[in-house]
């Protein structure tokens, strides 16, 4: 249907909407004929009986509108008609009716319009088996159609109508236009449903034979609407026709049309878009719904670990990308040999997706050489180890009174020893730390003062602790530092811990003495986390605390099974945030998650490698290695990662 058929039917429509709302009377529509010899039908169908013949450019008055027919009046040779004249016939048009026609508007009749017709038809439908210029050939029946309806034979204007609207059908199928085809296979319908039978019964194209079948019964009022019954896997997924929200799956739906665009979507999977056609008046359509996905790039420190996700193994190792991981939540599990499991849940959406990170906690651990043994002169009775952040190792040796400064290596700076004054004058250095400036602290608890010293070993001073009620350190038995560089002070004398700033401000203390949360018994070594929680050893049990000193968690007791503790005396933590104790009397080395789960135990008494005699004091490189200080065999032992000694 022309454009210009379209706003007529809006014109008329509104036209007779202001007529019975009684509002002031509008302008009648008028149409004029397109064609000459135009025929005004008793009945709006065609085949039925002309009441009179119009010229080409005929005005009338346009009464009402009845499917594809105009009811119109007229006037000619005195006379007025009342009937209807089809759409293809006429165009919206403001000129005045005219009760009679221009005689010089009407064209030459033709000796035989039908055998026109038919000659232009075939021309039309060869294009259309050819299956070219589709659209000119549409265009050339749109055209012949309306000269079809205008003939004087009823038998031949319904014939020719016929085969017209079928062939516009086909031609509009052919280009993929599949519901305006079935809209002209029911106009044919229309016509005459007898004769659109006989001229359709040879059709053996399946799916214009189905399309036939239902214009046939619409024609017949059989179908008012069609149902499709959708099925998605999963459920639960919103049912779209033409963008109208009919429902969620599993249902069956009724639209008016059987062509219409289907949309699922549901939250977490690729929505679906799909062109339907039905060819039948119930039908049914599964959907197996694809989840949306996206890539997971994972890394590990250290790399190589296996990658899990929901339990199945990704073939992946890390560092890696884990593709097409679908919208939802995940449990990612890690896992490398010696190493505990890593796990976390990730949830995946559309956005973008950062890098998971993993820090790997090992939970194995094999000898990786030594520093030094008994009688080797390297130590003389060494208690406590330190370490700046170049990488050089600081051991305090008891009986030599003296601290020896080693390579990453483990060989002894000949070059550099303390010569400052004041360390001739303490009397028994128990404790050893160094600052993020390498500034070195030295606790001595007989004098009751840290020594502080400098970069070179050649100066010092001496720092007394005073404020927090006290003038001075009451046997100071350790210390440690935040990532602010505030300083954490172990007193034994009074169990409890100091907090200064790292010009020495005073900022608070905590603890007393007792069994209790947050109390001491003996107090001997401190930790700080990369959180700045606060780790203190005490006789037989690790109390943690936050910055300011609430107490968090605590775990350990006096025994020899795992867990438990006898005399220990070195403590410390490495990047991951995993807790390291030298459980001295049961010579070993005990690891904890920073909760305290028990993570890795290893050694027993003895002198060969992965033993232990009297293990004091631990530090941990950022590279995890783990170096412990032995008084009794008075060596560094460093562990890495690694298959365990097998047990004697």
């Amino acid at each position: 249907m022309s454009v210009s058929h379209i706003g007529l039917k809006a014109a008329v429509g509104l036209w007779l909407i202001i007529g019975l709302c009684g509002s002031a009377p509008a302008d009648p529509v008028k149409v004029k004929t397109v064609v000459d010899n135009a025929g005004i039908k008793a009945t709006p169908e065609i085949g039925a009986k002309s009441l009179i013949k119009l010229p080409l450019a005929t005005v009338v008055t346009v009464l009402d509108k009845q499917g594809e027919w105009f009811k119109v009046s007229c006037d000619k040779d005195g006379k007025s008609y009342t009937g209807f004249i089809h759409e293809m016939l006429v165009e919206e048009t403001a000129e005045p009716a005219e009760a009679e026609s221009k005689p010089e508007a009407a064209a030459a009749a033709s000796s035989d319009p039908a055998g026109e017709i038919e000659a232009q038809g075939e021309a039309a439908k060869a294009l259309i088996r050819q299956e070219k210029s589709l659209v000119e050939a549409e265009d050339a029946l749109g055209g012949l159609l309306a000269k079809s309806i205008g003939l004087a034979d009823p038998k031949k204007q319904k014939a020719l109508v016929i085969e017209i609207y079928l062939w516009l059908g086909i031609s509009r199928v052919t280009r993929g236009d599949e519901a305006a085809g079935l809209k002209e296979f029911r106009r044919m319908f229309d016509v005459d449903t007898a004769a659109a039978r006989e001229a359709t019964r040879n059709i053996a194209t399946p799916k214009i034979d189905a399309l036939l079948k239902l214009a046939e019964q619409e024609s017949l009022g059989l179908i008012s609407d069609y149902g499709l019954e959708v099925i998605s896997d999963p459920p639960d997924a919103r049912v779209f026709f033409d963008g109208q929200d009919m429902g969620s799956t599993p249902g069956t739906f009724r639209w008016a049309s059987p062509k219409f665009v289907l949309e699922l979507k549901k939250a977490g999977f690729v929505p679906v878009r799909e062109d339907v056609l039905l060819l039948a008046v119930s039908s049914k359509k599964s959907f197996r719904l694809e989840f949306l996905q996206r890539d997971l790039s994972l890394s590990s420190v250290p790399p190589g670990a296996a990658v899990f996700v929901d339990g199945r193994d990704t073939g992946r190792i890390t560092n890696c990308r884990v593709e097409g991981l679908a919208f939802g939540r995940h449990e990612i599990r890690l896992a490398r040999n010696y190493y505990l499991d890593w796990t976390s849940s990730v949830e995946i959406t559309d956005a973008e997706q950062p890098l998971l990170q993993a820090e790997l906690v090992g939970k194995s651990y094999a000898p990786a050489g030594s520093w030094g043994e008994r009688g080797s002169g390297l130590f003389d009775n060494p208690i406590a180890l330190a370490a700046d952040r170049e990488g050089f190792l600081y051991v305090l040796d008891e009986s030599s009174g003296r601290v020896v400064k080693l390579t990453a290596e483990g060989r002894a700076a000949a070059d550099w020893k303390v010569t400052a004054p004041e360390w001739a004058e303490l009397k028994s250095p128990t404790a050893l730390a160094v600052d993020a400036q390498g500034i070195l602290y030295l606790a001595d608890g007989r004098r009751h003062v840290i020594l502080k010293v400098g970069r070179d070993g050649r100066s010092a001073s001496v720092w007394k602790g005073e404020g927090g009620g006290t003038s001075e350190f009451r046997l100071p038995a350790a210390m440690a530092f935040d990532s602010a560089g505030h300083v954490y002070v172990i007193e034994s004398g009074t169990c409890r811990i100091k907090k200064y700033s790292g010009r020495g401000d005073f900022i608070r203390t905590w603890g007393t003495e007792g069994k209790g949360d947050g109390q001491f018994l003996q107090p001997r070594a401190v930790a700080v986390n990369g959180r700045d929680e606060i780790f203190v050893l005490d006789r037989s049990r690790v109390q943690k605390f936050s910055a300011d000193g609430a107490f968090l968690a605590s775990w350990g007791e006096a025994g020899r099974g795992e867990g438990q503790f006898q005399n220990p005396r070195g403590l410390a933590v490495d990047a991951a945030g995993a807790v390291y104790v030298a459980d001295s009397d049961n010579h070993r080395v005990q690891k904890f998650e920073a909760g305290g789960r028990l993570v890795a135990v290893w050694g027993a008494k003895g002198r060969d490698q992965g033993r232990f005699s009297e293990p004091v004091s631990i530090w941990v490189s950022g590279q995890g290695i783990v170096h412990v200080l032995e008084k009794g065999n008075e060596r560094i032992q460093r562990f890495a990662v690694g298959p365990p000694l097998p047990e004697r």
